[in-house]
């Protein structure tokens, strides 16, 4: 996110490859219609509040209108419903107005600003978004009912 180096395939797999061997990890690949079209992951940051930080990433945004919702909300029942993390934790880059409106479209509350360092040292403003297991649950059937999918 805060990178703009292009990533070969091989760094990729073997980033998915040590992410999913990890206890404090999860990783999911998101496919359609047997393709594989996106990752969705969270690591674990504080276990004593069952606290984790997450991210979701198309591979190509234009395939399947809809599918970066749709793995978004997924990725919220799996991470809520399944796993029964407590507290979900969101980060973007302020100015990605298509990231602000997908956190706030999976219910997210935006928490707090603040400025973080890009790997080339340059400072970019962030935004942490915040979302509980008590929110998803109060939110969950309007949330799925606006994306189509209840």
């Amino acid at each position: 996110m805060y990178n703009d180096d292009i990533i070969s395939q091989e760094d990729h797999q073997g980033w998915f490859e040590r992410v999913t061997s990890m206890d404090d990890r999860v990783c999911f690949i998101f496919e359609e219609d047997g393709e594989p079209r996106g990752v969705g992951n969270a690591s674990q940051r504080l276990e004593e509040t069952n606290t984790w930080i997450w991210g979701c990433y198309l591979g190509d945004p234009g395939v399947v209108p809809g599918l970066g919702t749709k793995m978004g909300l997924f990725a919220m029942q799996q991470f809520f419903e399944e796993m029964k993390m407590g507290i979900v934790i969101g980060e973007m880059i302020k100015s990605n107005d298509v990231s602000y409106r997908f956190n706030r479209k999976l219910g997210f509350r935006e928490v707090k600003e603040l400025s973080v360092p890009r790997g080339n040292g340059e400072m970019v403003d962030s935004i942490l978004f915040v979302q509980t297991d008590h929110d998803w649950l109060a939110q969950r059937t309007q949330l799925l009912k606006n994306a189509g999918l209840a």
